[in-house]
């Protein structure tokens, strides 16, 4: 009677706990720190996968509305169009680490890239902020702050919701304002500013949202589970 007494009691706890780490972040403490370095890890990764995607590739959607769609060419076109998914990941650390660890984690991959480390898509090193994309870069940190934030509170669906919207939109505020500015400064035309935003952002919004809302719809269950085994 006593050992199923004692096992209700550890479930119960086990409970308590789970639940307990749903609603909070944890301490910074080494089972965070280790989980903050393979939020690192996981956005170096992210940086050189690319995913071959093409669903919304503007050619099989206007033969799909016209009934003209070749069955035997959509293969191809799936993988017409390359995705890389950084903001996804760094909205990701936000909400799973929360608004200190989260940025934390953001801001030493940016720290690793400017000393010279080669995570970042073309290489590394100070001047890389002379990169029209460096403001993509810099909207990482903003964004997991953000969501990190937003995950500090009652979370329910709708803010799940909010906070992935959310994240890709700051990242992409920072990112198309940086290219733009930086652009205009190096003397490019307006049609050529326009190419580099439409392939650096707008094309990449709609795989943005999708896996940004599946992450942080996933990222408050798998906090809880790994507080709870690291404790």
């Amino acid at each position: 009677m006593g050992k199923v007494i004692s096992l209700e009691r550890s479930n119960v706890n086990e409970k308590l706990k789970y639940s307990r780490f749903l609603n909070e972040f944890p301490e910074i403490n080494l089972g965070s720190l280790a989980i903050t370095f393979l939020c690192i890890i996981l956005m170096i990764i992210a940086t050189f996968t690319m995913l071959p995607v093409g669903i919304f590739n503007e050619e099989i959607l206007t033969s799909a509305l016209l009934g003209t769609l070749d069955i035997n060419n959509v293969f191809l076109t799936l993988h017409s169009y390359l995705y890389s998914p950084q903001v996804p990941i760094a909205i990701f650390a936000g909400a799973l680490l929360g608004p200190r660890l989260g940025t934390f984690s953001m801001a030493f991959y940016v720290f690793l890239g400017l000393i010279g480390v080669p995570i970042f898509a073309a290489g590394g090193g100070f001047d890389y902020i002379a990169q029209p994309v460096f403001g993509f870069i810099i909207g990482y940190i903003i964004a997991a702050y953000s969501v990190g934030k937003v995950f500090s509170k009652n979370i329910n669906s709708l803010l799940i919701i909010f906070a992935a919207l959310l994240g890709v939109v700051t990242v992409h505020f920072f990112g198309v304002t940086y290219l733009i500015i930086n652009m205009l400064l190096s003397g490019f035309s307006f049609e050529y500013i326009k190419a580099w935003v439409w392939g650096l952002s707008l094309s990449n919004l709609p795989y943005d949202i999708l896996f940004s809302l599946i992450l942080c719809a996933i990222a408050r269950p798998i906090r809880g589970l790994l507080w709870v085994t690291m404790e």
